[in-house]
């Protein structure tokens, strides 16, 4: 068992005793010192000696409180004990008082735990060594396979690099032997090719002539066939009224006659008839049939079933066959073509009635509607019909929906909000309407 350290107090006592016994040279002084005061005849000699074993003494006490504050109990009640054991269990500093309340723990003496902490630091220590020394062994290896690495990494860069020059001149080789060949081989293609643009420029500049003489001919011909065709209708419309003259009211002429191929794209197909109701002169009628021989059969409109005209002059056609509505423009040209936008699709599209601000409404037979649809093809508003044989525009912007089953006439209007609303809660009843297989409804001023 290990010998008890000494405490505080005893080395500040036997360090008292040794000053004591070192500081005064005589028994006498040792004496004098220890129970009276010191007179200035004794003091004389001795004042170097006295005045550093009073700071000797200070110094000791100063020393002993510090010492005492440290190693004090760490039990708040016994400040003023100094620690002479160690609990392992609590790792606390107990007095002799505290061993009472830390009976059954495992307590040693301070010196023992001293011992302890540095044999635990000595450990330690030499653990922190064989660290370093591995450290130091990792460092070598990893400085010994940086440099391989760079050395492999060398090498295999001055591999790279001679292999790549190998396969530039390689591929340089490989360019100029193609380029060689191509250059022989196209040289032949190119003399032909030059040598044959050079006979078409001859050859055009020859027929040049004879290509505007045959346009030249055939705008002629096409031309004294228009007229023809015009001047036939017109003799035609003017026959007719001349036979049935009773039943045109003053001022305005009632036709009904089978349309013939040129005027199918204006009205109906060879199997239809038409209705046309005209002003007593004939030139307006007769610019517009020239404008759809001209342009609109030009179209391909394989089966007309309506046609409309809009506020800014474009023709509006259903083409029932093709399943799409047309729009001509002034010129003839198509400006767009649709069939439906939207969730407004046409099965069969039928009549086409304008309605203004560039809307048309279009019927759709097969379906029983009739879809409000803006001039780009977008639909806007569709509205169920009982029928939808054929459609007319009527007066203050109504619609009419002529329905054969029934002999009805629905009619129709568009609402300030842009939507197909009906405008009257019942139908027109007519008695005696008779109806051919398609009829048609026109109005032209």
């Amino acid at each position: 068992m290990a010998k008890p350290a000494a405490t505080v107090e005893d080395k500040a006592s036997l360090d008292t005793m040794d000053l004591e016994m070192e500081d005064f040279n005589s028994a006498s002084c040792r004496l004098i010192d220890s129970h009276y005061a010191f007179q200035n005849d004794i003091l004389s000699g001795s004042i170097p000696s006295i005045l550093g074993y009073k700071l000797r003494q200070m110094y000791l006490e100063q020393k002993l409180e510090d010492a005492q504050y440290h190693l004090s109990c760490d039990n708040p009640e016994h400040e003023t004990e100094s620690f002479r054991f160690y609990c392992r269990d609590c790792a606390s500093k107990i007095c002799t008082l505290c061993l009472v309340a830390h009976e059954g723990h495992d307590v040693i003496s301070h010196a023992a735990a001293v011992e302890e902490k540095f044999d635990n630091l000595a450990g330690a220590v030499s653990q922190f060594g064989d660290i370093q020394v591995s450290l130091e062994k990792a460092m070598e290896t990893a400085t010994s396979r940086r440099e391989m690495l760079v050395a492999e990494s060398a090498a295999m860069k001055e591999s790279i690099s001679q292999k790549v020059s190998e396969l530039h001149d390689r591929l340089d080789e490989l360019r100029e032997a193609l380029c060689s060949g191509v250059d022989a081989a196209a040289r032949p293609v190119l003399s032909e090719h030059d040598a044959a643009l050079e006979s078409w420029r001859t050859y055009k500049d020859m027929v040049r002539p004879q290509a505007e003489m045959r346009n030249d001919l055939a705008a002629c011909l096409r031309s004294e066939n228009l007229f023809k065709l015009e001047e036939k209708t017109r003799m035609k419309l003017i026959e007719a009224k001349r036979n049935i003259p009773s039943l045109t009211p003053p001022g305005r002429v009632r036709l009904r006659l089978r349309w013939n191929e040129k005027t199918l794209a204006l009205l109906s197909d060879l199997e239809k008839f038409g209705e046309v109701s005209l002003e007593p002169a004939m030139d307006p009628f007769q610019r517009m049939v020239s404008f759809t021989a001209r342009h609109v059969l030009d179209k391909a409109a394989t089966c007309v079933e309506g046609l409309a005209c809009c506020d800014n002059g474009n023709l509006v056609v259903s083409d029932s066959a093709n399943l799409k509505v047309k729009v001509f423009g002034n010129d003839g040209r198509v400006v767009r073509c649709f069939v439906g936008g939207g969730h407004y699709q046409l099965a069969f599209p039928g009549d086409v009635v304008p309605v203004g601000g560039g809307c048309v409404v279009v019927c759709d037979p097969s379906d029983n509607k009739a879809v409000l649809f803006s001039e780009n093809g977008m639909g806007r508003s569709l509205l169920p019909c009982h029928s939808c044989d054929c459609a007319f525009a009527g007066r203050d912007g109504e619609i009419g929906v002529v329905d054969s089953l029934y002999r009805t006439v629905e009619w129709l209007r568009v609402s300030p909000e842009g939507r197909l609303e009906r405008s009257r809660p019942e139908s027109v009843q007519l008695q005696h309407m008779g109806l051919m297989a398609k009829p048609r409804f026109g109005l032209l001023n």
